[in-house]
C-alpha cells in the first residue's frame, strides 16, 4: 500500500517565459505505477483517512514589479511566500503571509528576510471573502459537473482540470470525502500521468501528477 501524505496537483508543461526568474521544478523520483491505479488507491485511502485540521498552508511566488514615473519597468522580482489560513471554531479566519526562503540561484538582495511576516490579520465571522462558497461534492459522479460550473467551461482539458482542482484545494478546507471524490474523478480523466514522487517546499511528501495536454494559449510546449 502506497502511503501518500500530500498530492501535488500540477502541470509540468513549461509556462511562457516570464520577465523574472521563476522557481525551478521540484526534484522527482520515478514511480512505476500508472496514474489511474494510484489515484483509485489514494481515493480509497482518503475516504478512510483522518479529518483535516483547520488550516490551509500554501507556498506561492508573487511577481513584484516596480514602475518609474514614466511608466517604464524599474525592477521585477519573484518573491517566495507561504501562507496560512486558519478557520476558527467561532467563524473567524486568521491569515498570515510570510516571506519564504529564496529558491536556489535566486538573487535575494531585494527580498525580505525569510520568516518576515508580511501580512497578519484576523477577520471576524462573515468577513472572509471566500473564493469558493460551496465545496465540491462527495460523489465522484457529480465532480465533473461541479468543475465545469466552477470553471465556466463544460469541456475542460486534463491540464485545466488539474488547475481547477489545485485552486479548490488551496482555498477550501475539504473533508476526506470531498478530497476522495476529487481524486477519484481524476482517475478517470484522460491525459493524466504520474511524474514521480517528491517533497514539496513545505516539507510534505507526495506524488506529482501532470497533464499531457493543456489549455490553448496558456502554455507553450
Amino acid at each position: 500500500m502506497l502511503l501518500v501524505a500530500v498530492i501535488a496537483l500540477t502541470s509540468i508543461l513549461r509556462p511562457v517565459p516570464a520577465v523574472a526568474a521563476t522557481p525551478p521544478l521540484l526534484d522527482l523520483t520515478p514511480v512505476s505505477a500508472a496514474a489511474p491505479e494510484l489515484l483509485k488507491e489514494m481515493e480509497t485511502m482518503r475516504r478512510t483517512g483522518q479529518e483535516p485540521g483547520n488550516t490551509i498552508r500554501t507556498q506561492t511566488w508573487a511577481l513584484n514589479t516596480t514602475f518609474a514615473e514614466d511608466g517604464t519597468t524599474e525592477s521585477t522580482v519573484v518573491e517566495p511566500q507561504w501562507s496560512e489560513t486558519a478557520f476558527r471554531a467561532d467563524g473567524s479566519v486568521h491569515y498570515r503571509l510570510i516571506a519564504a526562503e529564496p529558491f536556489p540561484g535566486q538573487n535575494d538582495d531585494t527580498l525580505p528576510a525569510p520568516g518576515t511576516v508580511l501580512v497578519e490579520e484576523t477577520l471576524p465571522p462573515g468577513d472572509w471573502d471566500a473564493l469558493i462558497e460551496d465545496g465540491p461534492p462527495t460523489d465522484v459522479d457529480e465532480v465533473g459537473a461541479y468543475l465545469a460550473a466552477f470553471a465556466g467551461d463544460e469541456e475542460l482539458s486534463a491540464g485545466q482540470t488539474l488547475q481547477e482542482i489545485s485552486t479548490i484545494v488551496s482555498n477550501y478546507l475539504l473533508t476526506p470525502e470531498q478530497e476522495a471524490a476529487l481524486i477519484g474523478y481524476l482517475s478517470g480523466v484522460s491525459n493524466i500521468q504520474v511524474s514521480g514522487s517528491t517533497t514539496d517546499r513545505l516539507g510534505r511528501t507526495g506524488i506529482v501528477f501532470s497533464a499531457t495536454d493543456r489549455a490553448p494559449g496558456e502554455y507553450e510546449g
